[in-house]
């Protein structure tokens, strides 16, 4: 688990800069996209032997406890223990970094 929490968005490389760094709200468009970047992370990582299998089961980070995550919509302990300690840290970090105003639309 610990090589996840610097790795956790490394789908991200495969999402246009323009999405990554837009200040303001994310068109549903642009959200469609950003919402891939675990699926392109875990498919980087298929095929990876352990210690990197672990990772890529980590990359479960955006899931929500009630089911309301994405990419697959998981709830309770369908999600990784990985998973759910890295958002945990991502969570905590989104907090205490700078970043563009906001980019993400609000979750009801």
């Amino acid at each position: 688990m610990a090589a996840a929490a610097p790795m956790h968005d490394l789908g991200k490389i495969g999402i246009p800069d323009r999405i990554l760094r837009k200040e303001g709200p994310l068109s549903e468009e642009e959200w469609m996209v950003m919402r891939q970047h675990p699926l392109i992370g875990a498919r980087l990582l298929e095929g990876a032997r352990a210690p990197l299998l672990e990772l890529a089961r980590s990359i479960s980070h955006h899931e929500r406890w009630n089911g309301t995550g994405y990419p697959y919509g998981l709830a309770g302990e369908e999600i990784s223990f990985a998973g759910r300690v890295v958002a945990i840290g991502d969570t905590y970090d989104a907090l205490r970094s700078p970043r563009p105003t906001s980019g993400f639309p609000a979750r009801t």
